[in-house]
């Protein structure tokens, strides 16, 4: 009987020693790996500097007058 507690238990402390052993394997990993990240973007944002984006150029507002006394129809074509 104590055999088998004993050989359950040993079983128990390997497992969680080895799930402990694997989080801070990936968490330092993951640590390193998102701190080299970081500097490589830091490194990029200050060595490029991008121009403000130009306003595009303001179009010409075309208008007519129409006496409505002297035209019975208007036609119109589209342009592209």
């Amino acid at each position: 009987m104590s055999q088998v507690f004993f050989s359950f238990l040993t079983g128990l402390l390997y497992t969680g020693g080895m799930f402990f052993l694997c989080l801070l394997l990936v968490a330092g990993t993951k640590s390193l790996f998102s701190s080299r990240v970081k500097e490589k973007i830091i490194t990029r944002t200050k060595k490029v500097k991008t121009p403000p984006p130009a306003s595009p150029p303001e179009k010409p507002i075309k208008s007519i007058e129409i006496n409505a006394d002297e035209v019975d129809r208007i036609y119109v074509k589209k342009s592209s």
